[in-house]
């Protein structure tokens, strides 16, 4: 019977219509995790009809080139002497960022990042009446499958904090694991309006509500990533494609992958729009950097020469620190995208950067050249490595997977050569990286380096001796590269 009731239900997802998301709730909150996939393999397709009808085009060129006439005041961040200088862009790079900034020019506020002042999960509020009552109408709704009676009783706990102003979050007084309860009363709160129809209501909601503040800080990567997708499919069915080719770019649909399958959430409706993906990211990267905390971005710029200088700041001051490439993961995207063509740019991008945005460049690059367990161009091979990963990380597709894309034992000696030199880098973060990197290219010609590494001094955390009485430091460089040599042939 059960399963028979799982089948019928698997079914509704996938042929029913926005009259069957009342059932669907229903079943749901009473612990079905069948229809819980049901109804989001439900708004799934109904995006992807509604998808045809909605507007999306790609910058035109009057567009670009309006926007690079206003670029004179944006400076890039490179490395140079060891330190971070601002530099004007070069043409090429200006024509990029000009095409990226047209295409996100109706981006929303990157999602899960508001903010709600005095949300303390350490500092729960004292027991409120009007609250406990608001939520338990709402889950007395949730039973019913009543969206209406959902709606009104979320509105009305929200208000009960000062929404749509910013919530009072101070006065809350229940926090879970992973989330207070105000959260978890938004987040629902979005995708009943999304079932309603109320597509605008609902992507404000989804952008708005915290991925995670509770005790715990698991889970909150799984939230953020169902309010990615919660955002796309509100938008896209209120506006177009416009207003999410953010939210596209970060390719974030790991279940659309787990049936090796194109995501209907992903970058391919803008390529098939006629979108310049590679473009897209290029122009991104040249904002690399720009993520670090305010007052360092304002140092970094104070620093350029005049008139540049004073452009700099201004644009600062007026538009943020468009940060674009850590928003959508351009270096990942790039990669990903890019394919064989981001090889040797990926590279002068990992050599070439600092900080965090050196760690990334060379972990994508790693990513883009494991190599594979099994020949990709032997037949009746099945390939490992170039599967399904959840580990957080923005996916890219392996060059070793298919045998035309494979890279020869000459490339990894040769890329392996190249990334020696980063072995000596005075950051641990960034030896580390390369360690997993040339561990991952496979070359052979590593392992007398990585031996010595041995003694590296680099340490980040610690293990808990036997006994639970003293601290082990984690050499994590050392680690590192016992776990590359084991792979290596």
């Amino acid at each position: 019977m059960t399963r028979t009731a799982n089948a019928l239900i698997e079914k509704l997802g996938q042929q029913g219509g926005a009259e069957v998301l009342p059932l669907l709730r229903q079943l749901d909150a009473r612990g079905s995790f069948e229809a819980a996939y049901a109804r989001e393999a439900l708004k799934t397709r109904l995006m992807t009809q509604a998808l045809a009808t909605r507007p999306c085009a790609p910058p035109s060129n009057e567009d670009v080139t309006g926007e690079l006439a206003r670029l004179g005041d944006f400076a890039a961040l490179r490395v140079e002497g060891g330190k971070l200088v601002a530099v004007r862009p070069t043409p090429k790079e200006l024509g990029d960022l000009a095409y990226f900034l047209v295409a996100v020019r109706d981006a929303g506020p990157p999602v899960g990042e508001t903010q709600e002042p005095g949300s303390d999960w350490r500092k729960p509020a004292q027991s409120n009446a009007s609250l406990d009552a608001a939520y338990a109408e709402l889950k007395s709704a949730r039973l019913q499958g009543d969206l209406r009676g959902m709606d009104a009783a979320a509105r009305r706990y929200l208000v009960l904090l000062g929404y749509p102003a910013p919530l009072k979050a101070s006065e809350e007084n229940t926090y879970g694991w992973h989330a207070s309860r105000y959260t978890l009363v938004m987040r629902e709160w979005a995708e009943v309006q999304e079932e309603l129809g109320a597509f605008g209501e609902a992507a404000a909601l989804y952008r708005r509500v915290s991925p995670g503040d509770g005790a715990c800080g698991t889970g909150w990567d799984i939230a953020l990533q169902e309010q990615i997708l919660g955002v796309i499919r509100a938008t896209e069915q209120h506006a177009g494609c416009r207003g999410v080719v953010a939210e596209r770019l970060l390719d974030v649909d790991d279940m659309s992958r787990l049936s090796n399958a194109l995501s209907p959430y992903g970058p391919e409706r803008l390529r098939e729009a006629g979108f310049d993906l590679p473009r897209l990211y290029r122009g991104a990267l040249v904002t690399r950097h720009r993520d670090m905390p305010p007052e360092e971005l304002q140092r970094v710029l104070s620093a350029a020469p005049e008139p540049l200088r004073t452009d700099a700041l201004r644009r600062l001051q007026e538009r943020g620190p468009e940060a674009w490439e850590k928003q959508v993961l351009a270096l990942e995207g790039f990669a990903d995208v890019g394919q064989r063509d981001a090889l040797e740019p990926l590279f002068v991008l990992a050599v070439s950067s600092m900080g965090e945005t050196q760690h990334r460049a060379v972990a994508a690059l790693s990513d883009l050249v494991e190599r594979p367990q099994r020949d990709p161009c032997a037949k009746n091979e099945l390939l490992v490595g170039d599967g399904f990963e959840s580990d957080g990380k923005r996916f890219i597709h392996k060059l070793g997977a298919q045998c035309a894309t494979a890279l020869k034992p000459r490339e990894r000696d040769a890329l392996a050569t190249r990334l020696l030199p980063l072995l000596k880098s005075k950051d641990g973060q960034t030896r580390e990286a390369t360690v997993k990197a040339l561990g991952r290219l496979g070359s052979p010609l590593a392992i007398p380096r990585l031996r010595q590494l041995d003694k590296d001094p680099y340490s980040e955390g610690f293990y808990l001796s036997d006994d639970q009485t003293r601290q082990i430091p984690i050499y994590r460089v050392r680690e590192a590269a016992a776990e590359a040599l084991k792979r290596l042939p």
